[in-house]
């Protein structure tokens, strides 16, 4: 399962939006991979978005994406995650983070 997370500080001038907060790609081989986009909107004013990949298995995900490093109101990025489980078994997750400042 990948979770999504995005946050600002102080009051909100500017925000990102995800069209989706959690995804779980279900049961997936060792030998498989699976990958889930989504997009993130940008609102407000200018922000500044940064990402950060972390969790506890965060080896078996990888994700590519096309963020700028500004951002203006109603512009949109896309993010790709792709999940490939190690052999061992059990629930992997990790989080894909999306700070901004304004």
């Amino acid at each position: 399962m990948v979770i999504f997370g995005s946050h600002g500080g102080g009051v909100p001038q500017g925000f990102l939006k995800s069209n989706t907060t959690t995804y779980d790609f279900g049961t997936v081989t060792a030998t498989a991979t699976a990958t889930y986009s989504f997009t993130v909107t940008a609102f407000g004013t200018t922000i500044y978005p940064s990402l950060a990949y972390t969790g506890t298995n965060t080896s078996n995900f990888t994700y590519t994406h096309n963020v700028p490093a500004t951002m203006d109101a109603g512009s949109t990025a896309l993010i790709t995650a792709t999940f490939q489980p190690d052999t061992t078994t059990g629930a992997k997750n990790a989080t894909i983070g999306i700070t901004y400042t304004w």
